[in-house]
């Protein structure tokens, strides 16, 4: 490689003599662009990206009647990031004589095609038979999937996720039904595209309900967690979470536990995250202790104990997820009830803190606790879904994005993900000529050719790249 750069890097020396300082950073923030005109009522509760053969586009279910001024989006709907445009589902979901809702979007491929998978609390999708609480739309249509849900029941879906426990991928989902498919079974079932089997055929407990699924692997091997609010689990005393061996086909406590307060106390988000010291699971929900100890809003499981997380921020937990917004992957919790560190925030250190004012707002309908109860990583940004109409002060009713800055790569002039001699051409550029630079690149960051990291773009970054593409 070396011949083929230094006769380059000579001509640098002789040629540039100007320097060029480097552009102030890009500071994360709100876009609110999805959250206008947003929701005509209740909240966002859940997001998830999917491509349907068209390109990707961000479904959003909840409990809204409607996106303003668009039909057929009752409970969900869908957005096209490049329009701005929104649209309906297969005519949205049914809620019959009540209320409904959408919990959770999963993609899932059945075998044969990916399906899109929507779960919650409705009477139909669509108005298709037998989609009671659970529906699959294959990007044209929607269809049923076996649940067979009682018309009549209150048997509702909280929660999904894909999992290969036995090295077949399944499609898990948890929630608060008594039956599946005609068979005695509570709190969570497995669907492998033909036939469902549920998991358990008890489940104790005030209203016991399965919020939460994750899978992790503590070093014993990658098991399913199932959290909500419940006492035992198919006979097993674990508290709010428990932990599913796919080859013994057996449930079991995690630890010590997390010790409710109350009856009303639950787990209602799940996550895997690596802080530095080693993957974890993550959990959070409203009112319990850690092994016992003292109340938490957010604990970790490291294979061996339970351990709290920050500080107790109040209210409830509803959902985390990682996110890197330029500055490394963090953990980020959204929650309801929650005033002192306005639904929305990030863990630092071991401190939960407020992320870019927090969300807020007199709520959709007005209530006064606006709520974040869904969060999706999407592109460079982290959307957010729930109950409000300010993201930090600007309007968003009940969705906005959290957008992050892009990850740079130093030395990559031309943009494609790699370092090499393709960014040489680029890198005279960027020295030169910042205009004729940016016009040729202009989806690319200049800052990239400050490899001597002196916040200057000039003679003194020639050397570095040199040993950057030529070492």
């Amino acid at each position: 490689m070396r011949p083929l750069v230094e006769p380059i890097v000579i001509g640098f020396a002789l040629i540039f003599s100007a320097q060029f300082a480097v552009a102030q950073p890009c500071q994360p923030g709100w876009d609110t662009t999805i959250g206008s005109p947003g929701i005509s009522s209740g909240y966002v509760g859940a997001l998830r990206e999917w491509n349907d053969g068209g390109g990707d586009d961000l479904y959003v279910g909840g409990s809204f009647d409607n996106i303003i001024g668009v039909g057929g989006t009752r409970l969900l709907a869908r957005w096209n990031q490049e329009t701005n445009a929104w649209s309906s589902v297969g005519g949205g979901m049914g809620t019959g004589f009540t209320n409904g809702f959408v919990t959770s979007i999963q993609p899932y491929f059945d075998g044969q095609s990916e399906l899109l998978v929507v779960g919650g609390f409705f009477a139909d999708a669509g108005g298709t038979a037998d989609t009671k609480s659970i529906a699959a739309w294959d990007g044209s249509a929607w269809r049923a999937i076996g649940a067979s849900f009682p018309s009549n029941s209150a048997n509702s879906v909280w929660s999904m996720h894909v999992w290969n426990g036995t090295g077949n991928s399944r499609l898990y989902i948890g929630g608060g039904f008594t039956v599946i498919s005609g068979q005695n079974g509570v709190g969570v079932a497995a669907w492998d595209g033909e036939a469902w089997q549920p998991l358990a055929t008890t489940i104790t407990g005030f209203s016991p309900t399965v919020f939460a699924l994750a899978s992790f692997d503590d070093g014993s091997g990658e098991k399913l967690y199932a959290a909500g609010r419940f006492d035992t689990l198919n006979g097993v005393n674990a508290r709010l979470i428990a932990r599913w061996n796919s080859t013994t086909s057996t449930w079991s406590a995690v630890g010590a536990g997390l010790v409710p307060n109350t009856s009303l106390a639950d787990i209602s988000a799940l996550a895997v995250f690596d802080d530095g010291s080693g993957s974890a699971l993550y959990a959070g929900g409203y009112d319990f202790r850690p092994n016992g100890g003292t109340n938490a809003s957010v604990a970790k499981w490291n294979g061996t104990n339970w351990t709290r997380v920050g500080q107790p921020i109040g209210g409830r937990v509803t959902t985390l997820r990682v996110f890197d917004d330029g500055d490394g992957a963090k953990l980020y919790a959204g929650g309801t009830a929650q005033p002192g560190i306005q639904y929305f925030s990030r863990l630092e250190g071991n401190s939960w803190v407020t992320v870019a004012g927090g969300v807020g707002g007199s709520g959709v309908p007005p209530s006064q606790f606006p709520s974040v109860f869904a969060m999706r990583e999407w592109g460079n940004a982290l959307y957010v879904g729930g109950n409000f109409t300010l993201a930090g002060d600007e309007s968003a009713i009940g969705l906005a994005a959290y957008a992050g800055c892009p990850t740079l790569l130093i030395g990559d002039l031309n943009c494609d993900g790699l370092v090499n001699n393709f960014d040489i051409t680029p890198f005279v550029l960027a020295l030169s000529d910042a205009a004729a630079y940016e016009a040729e690149f202009p989806d690319c960051d200049r800052a990239a050719a400050d490899v001597n990291g002196d916040g200057l773009i000039n003679n003194f970054d020639i050397d570095a790249f040199v040993a950057l593409i030529g070492g």
